[in-house]
């Protein structure tokens, strides 16, 4: 809900300071011991032997080429600026590293956790919709969730094994806005069914509903073209995967519309009866 989306924001802030201010504090470079104990100090300018800092800290981690600032380098910026702030607090650095870099890993198994549980609530609330039982069992749903993920993600894209979530990278941005208009679709519909009004959601959900649609669509359009032209067939999976979720929406919407219409014979059938009894 919006504790999470708040949540998702703060995160945002201490990433960015991480890799801005925190890097600016100093670089840092990784030291092993003679008893194979890996420590890490801050690396110091060659020319005067201090600590390399602020705009030349900056400079000797964002001054070459962006083609090759790649995964470890983003990610490195972020532990080494979070471990500088950990550091002003009396942490030590190296064990300062160690719990931004233990932080990283833990976000990324909860992510991990958190997506393949939801994707097997949505498979069995399938099941249940279409009435296909194996799907409805949760140890059935979980490794339907599993095997899709894996398959996409160790399949061979751009940048070879083990890149092919990379496929899915252009559809990400619309079909993360029209999640919030999933939220949105889901809070009227409970709002319908209080009985309370609905126009102060209704509006912030057309919006969130025309823009990624229209986006998404744009974008179908010019995968089908590069598809027809150059026979790329990563178009055609994204092209299946943009439709699919656009027929979820309309699915959505629809049951929605259909839970209001029954909510309208329901209050017109306890009229009647009310109407009978007096």
């Amino acid at each position: 809900g919006y504790g999470s989306m708040l949540m998702e924001a703060v995160l945002a802030v201490i990433v960015i300071l991480c890799c801005t201010a925190g890097v600016g504090m100093g670089r840092l470079q990784r030291k092993t011991e003679p008893a194979k104990a890996v420590t890490y100090q801050l690396m110091t300018n060659h020319e005067t032997g201090r600590p390399l800092t602020g705009t030349a800290a900056w400079q000797s981690l964002y001054g070459g080429s962006w083609k090759n600032f790649k995964l470890p380098q983003k990610l490195g910026a972020f532990i080494e600026g979070g471990a500088n702030f950990l550091h002003t607090l009396g942490i030590p650095l190296s064990f300062a590293v160690g719990i931004v870099a233990v932080l990283i890993a833990c976000f990324a198994g909860t992510t991990l956790d958190s997506a393949t549980r939801i994707q097997r609530y949505v498979i069995q609330e399938l099941g249940s919709s279409l009435r296909i039982k194996p799907l409805q069992n949760k140890y059935v749903a979980t490794a339907v969730a599993v095997f899709l993920g894996l398959a996409i993600a160790m399949y061979p894209g751009a940048k070879g094994p083990g890149s092919g979530g990379l496929i899915l990278w252009p559809v990400f941005g619309a079909i993360n806005q029209l999640l919030a208009a999933f939220a949105f679709l889901v809070v009227m519909a409970w709002l319908w069914y209080q009985r309370k009004p609905v126009w102060f959601i209704a509006i912030p959900f057309a919006f969130m509903v025309v823009m990624p649609t229209w986006a998404l669509w744009l974008k179908l359009i010019a995968w089908f073209r590069d598809w027809q032209l150059h026979g790329n067939w990563q178009n055609l999976l994204l092209i299946f995967i943009g439709v699919a979720i656009q027929l979820l929406l309309v699915w959505l919407i629809v049951e929605t519309i259909l839970l209001r219409s029954r909510l309208r014979n329901d209050e017109a059938q306890s009229g009647e009866e009310a109407t009978q009894v007096t």
